[in-house]
């Protein structure tokens, strides 16, 4: 798999551009921790079957990010080289602690005896220079964050080319396994297309992560990269109700990860009034086994709106639906909603789908809850861009509840009852409160 650097950018660069006040140690956690989440998918480039198993906390580098910030607050001139020189030799000795487990082993190498071991976590230089770049720029009124992002994932991947180590293992021989030679290998990020051991096997990589999802996820870790994919902890929330106790915990500490929203407009821009849909959905037959590797729709699969989205969940029976039931629910959803958004819009990010959680308040059930609903997000679309993509649905899709969401930007709650009349419901969320009607309250 690619390092997801989208997700450092989504992260960081929304950060950045906010014009409210914020402190130094506030921006180091953001990009330490958006750099932490976006390499955990990474490979060794010669070994396209390496997957990380574990990998340091980030904070030496969040540290060093702060040092670098606070020798050019305190310099009477502009950024140098040196300033980032810790920075740099932070990630070195992060990538040199990371460990690795390679899945299949390199051809005449056993299984499970074969291992990587890092011999150096790259060099530091030049990614001091490449950090330095970064942030060396004029003074400017205009948005510099995705540009600042972009030259600091340039200086990242360039690093990534210079760390190096050794494959090792066992290889058979007449008289039993013997240590094989070990070969050197360098690089880290995409794989080679022409690496001599074969990529593993999807079933491979979906156990590893089924492990890594906690049976209850819902935590300040298993929330934060979605809350840090969107821009706020209002994510959380359930089809607009109280998310009972436990999560308005984790909201309160995840809001100190994330700046005020970008400034509202004085006016709100709404939809326009759209002829809605005239027609219902798609019926769902309901023959998807309960298995993460299942086709739930011609694109998707059903861990994409589980255990593969940002907020993470294991289905599991709850409130009087089996896991069969929440199953077909998320076929549904898959067929009426994210194929033809798809077919229209391309790609999008999934922040949420099936959330295994507690009942809300006075023992009420979210959309959520019962696989009927998901969080979307789409990349590369402005918040008043956002608008065509609403107006669209509305127009040409069967749906129960269309919510247009305010974070750093805007993404978009939709379901749909697979069971039932879909109410079309429109509606407008901002600060967590809701309003009826599609309403983008941003100016870009």
């Amino acid at each position: 798999m690619a390092i997801q650097w989208n997700i450092f950018q989504s992260a960081v660069a929304p950060w950045l551009d906010n014009a409210v006040e914020k402190e130094h140690s506030d921006t180091a956690g953001i990009i330490a921790d958006a750099y932490g989440i976006a390499i955990k998918q990474a490979v060794i480039s010669l070994i396209p079957g390496s997957m990380i198993v574990s990998t340091p906390p980030t904070t030496g580098i969040e540290n060093a990010i702060l040092n670098a910030f606070d020798q050019i607050r305190d310099s009477e001139n502009s950024p140098t080289p040196a300033m980032f020189a810790t920075w740099a030799a932070e990630t070195v000795l992060f990538w040199q602690s990371v460990q690795w487990s390679p899945m299949p082993p390199a051809p005449g190498y056993l299984s499970p005896t074969s291992g990587v071991t890092v011999l150096t976590g790259g060099t530091p230089s030049p990614l001091d220079m490449g950090l330095f770049n970064a942030f060396d720029h004029a003074p400017s009124n205009d948005p510099l964050g995705d540009t600042v992002c972009g030259k600091l994932i340039e200086a990242f991947a360039n690093h990534l080319l210079t760390v190096q180590g050794l494959y090792n293992g066992l290889i058979p021989s007449p008289t039993g396994p013997i240590p094989g030679p070990p070969f050197p290998w360098v690089g880290v990020g995409q794989p080679s297309p022409a690496a001599g051991a074969a990529v593993p096997q999807k079933t491979v990589d979906l156990m590893e992560l089924i492990e890594s999802v906690p049976d209850d996820n819902n935590t300040v870790e298993g929330a934060k990269k979605a809350v840090l994919m969107t821009g706020t902890a209002e994510l959380l929330d359930c089809d607009g109700r109280d998310p009972g106790p436990k999560i308005r915990r984790v909201k309160a500490q995840l809001k100190k990860l994330v700046p005020r929203h970008p400034p509202y407009s004085s006016n709100a821009t709404s939809a326009g009034n759209i002829t809605p849909w005239p027609g219902g959905g798609i019926a769902i037959d309901c023959n998807v086994p309960f298995d993460y590797n299942a086709q739930i729709s011609p694109n998707y699969k059903l861990s994409a709106v589980t255990i593969k989205a940002h907020f993470a969940h294991k289905i599991q029976g709850q409130f009087g639906l089996s896991a069969g039931d929440i199953v077909c629910n998320l076929q549904g959803v898959a067929v009426n909603v994210l194929e033809p958004l798809r077919a229209q819009f391309g790609k999008f990010s999934i922040n949420s789908g099936f959330r295994a959680t507690a009942s809300l308040k006075k023992g009420k059930i979210s959309q959520h809850q019962k696989g009927e609903a998901v969080d979307l997000q789409f990349h590369g679309k402005s918040p008043l861009e956002t608008i065509p993509v609403a107006e669209w649905i509305i127009a040409n899709m069967e749906f129960d509840q269309l919510i247009f969401e305010h974070g750093h930007g805007i993404w978009l709650h939709i379901s749909y009852l697979r069971n039932g009349k879909n109410r079309r419901a429109k509606l407008t969320m901002k600060d967590g409160n809701y309003t009826h009607g599609i309403h983008c309250h941003f100016n870009y």
